[in-house]
């Protein structure tokens, strides 16, 4: 499965030049403001052939056929591109087996192996490009800026347009910063002056990393991305990811997850208790505490403080046991947008 990049490119110029530029690079059926690689570096149309198993197949057959000519001849120098016709007949008449799609589109893909160095577009694409699609994923054109373009690419950046973009128009300061779907993971810029890469930049930590994403994919805050400042305010969560179960305990809703949760693990803001069990079986919940060692029954993310009333913890009783509510599971992000339905199927779920 491939990993989402997201790129932006920003031109520093002549306004005029940077438009003459945009409609040069523009994708004709998206409009300015996006980017074709093949206005930069045309792929051939005889690339656009089918990849895959059966290609595989075909490729392989039409190669050994390939070798077998030249032997069988004795000759060196072979022009593959113009091999007789009743060559390959006479090959095939050994070979009956060969389905004659899978020999046609091998053919295909062993001719443009000989012609582009490549036996089709994927391979085309990575040799050349950089990566496997053109740019894709663009913003919409009432969001996009006369100096700035925003496009994806699969798995990673098309550092080879860019730096073709950069040569063809060495007037222009090129900027290119790219961010990975994974936050916190894959990112950097590389800034190009006079047609050449002048400048490397990479940010270290998870948190500048994260900090990098939100400014590239021109978000507001680091939620609509997913993730938000944990509770210590020493690194990034991820709030989408985990599911937690509903609850009401001492009169507000919250979340439970057999796991121990810590402040580093809760989003900020957010509030982190722990359930005791019992010692006789582990089934029952005795009391709620701010930590818990030994017989650690699960943990619990409120919204609100909850009031211990300068005790270390609070006894459960029949009358305030944790009340599960309904089923499914929830995320940090759903409980902290209040973006849940309560369906309580389960009461009280008091096993004495």
């Amino acid at each position: 499965m491939s990993v989402r990049i997201t790129n932006r490119l920003l031109f520093k110029g002549e306004p005029n030049r940077i438009a003459k530029i945009f409609e040069e690079i523009k994708s004709d059926e998206k409009g300015i403001g996006t980017l074709d690689y093949n206005k930069l570096l045309p792929m051939p149309e005889e690339l656009n052939i089918e990849c895959g198993s059966l290609a595989d197949r075909g490729f392989a057959h039409y190669k050994d056929f390939v070798s077998s000519y030249a032997l069988s001849k004795g000759i060196t120098g072979v022009d593959y591109l113009n091999i007789p016709e009743e060559d390959e007949k006479h090959y095939l008449k050994h070979f009956i087996n060969v389905p004659k799609e899978e020999w046609e589109l091998g053919k295909k893909a062993f001719r443009n192996q000989i012609k582009y160095g490549a036996r089709d577009w994927y391979y085309w694409s990575i040799e050349n490009w950089g990566v496997k699609t053109n740019a894709y994923g663009f913003k919409p054109p009432e969001a996009r800026s006369d100096n700035k373009i925003s496009f994806d690419s699969p798995d990673c950046p098309p550092h080879k347009i860019i730096r073709l973009i950069a040569e063809k128009y060495p007037d222009i300061q090129l900027t290119h910063e790219w961010t990975s779907e994974e936050l916190g993971k894959y990112c950097g810029t590389k800034i190009y002056k006079d047609g050449v890469l002048a400048e490397e930049i990479y940010p270290e930590t998870e948190m500048e990393r994260c900090n990098f994403a939100v400014r590239v994919y021109e978000v507001s805050t680091p939620e609509e991305l997913g993730i938000t400042m944990n509770a210590d305010g020493t690194a990034y969560i991820r709030i989408t990811d985990d599911d937690y179960e509903l609850i009401e305990i001492e009169d507000q809703k919250a979340l439970f997850t057999n796991e121990k949760l810590y402040t580093s693990t809760i989003p900020k803001g957010m509030h982190c208790y722990h359930l005791r069990h019992d010692d006789v079986g582990g089934i029952n919940f005795v009391a709620l505490e701010k930590y818990v060692c030994v017989n650690h029954g699960g943990s619990i993310i409120t919204k609100v403080p909850i009031d211990f009333g300068g005790k270390d913890f609070i006894k459960i009783t029949e009358e305030n046991y944790p009340n599960f509510l309904g089923e499914g599971d929830y995320t940090l992000q759903e409980f902290m947008n209040g973006d849940y339905e309560i369906n309580e199927t389960t009461e009280g779920m008091n096993m004495s």
